[in-house]
């Protein structure tokens, strides 16, 4: 039974997503947005969307920049990625 709370029963009456989505899987990178988190973060994701690409050649991926800093930063480590790969800003 259902014990309402003001923020969870916003949670709560949503409709749940559909289990299957049709078409290839989209998947999001946050590698976030100072400096050392890009750097240190962007080659661990880099060999995770690899392994991921190899199990489901269909995968396509999304990095998404916070800011001006992150999108060259991303753009420079990602030059060299051999999945496909698309940043939004």
């Amino acid at each position: 039974e259902w014990i309402g709370h003001p923020i969870l029963d916003l949670i709560h009456d949503k409709p749940r997503a559909p289990e299957i989505v049709d078409g290839p899987p989209r998947i999001g990178i946050f590698p976030g947005s100072r400096r050392q988190e890009l750097l240190s973060l962007l080659d661990p994701m880099r060999d995770a969307a690899a392994e991921i690409h190899r199990v489901r050649p269909d995968a396509r991926f999304v990095i998404c920049a916070a800011n001006s800093l992150a999108r060259d930063i991303i753009q420079d480590k990602i030059a060299g990625w051999t999945v496909p790969v698309e940043v939004r800003y």
